[in-house]
């Protein structure tokens, strides 16, 4: 049986400035396991032109093996999502973008996790 706080704790990931197609960024590992219950992805400048700009938190540096994807089309400056996962303890957690848009790829990346133990 496992006990659920009656609030959701946070985690946020930045990556500043314009974003650019990257594999992995520094890693974070949890302390203890992690009992994912959604994020709120957001963009300071959405991204503009054609294609669109997607980031990926992935686990232990797998670009395989996503938790999450948001996906930014032109003007797009929020992503909410409502799914659940867990990162274990041994887990490491990282963003991926695999693409940006063509003109303007966004900049100034929040990505919040909301979470329990």
């Amino acid at each position: 049986m496992s006990f659920k706080p009656s609030f959701d704790l946070e985690k946020h990931i930045y990556v500043l400035g314009a974003l650019e197609t990257t594999t992995t960024s520094t890693p974070y590992k949890p302390v203890q396991k992690m009992y994912l219950t959604g994020a709120t992805v957001t963009l300071n400048t959405p991204p503009a032109g054609s294609g669109s700009t997607v980031v990926k938190l992935i686990r232990n540096n797998d670009p395989t093996n996503v938790i999450y994807t948001a996906t930014f089309n032109a003007n797009d400056s929020t992503v909410n999502i409502t799914s659940s996962a867990i990162l274990n303890a041994t887990d490491n957690m990282s963003l991926n973008i695999s693409s940006v848009a063509s003109t303007n790829s966004g900049s100034d990346l929040i990505f919040k996790l909301t979470y329990h133990n």
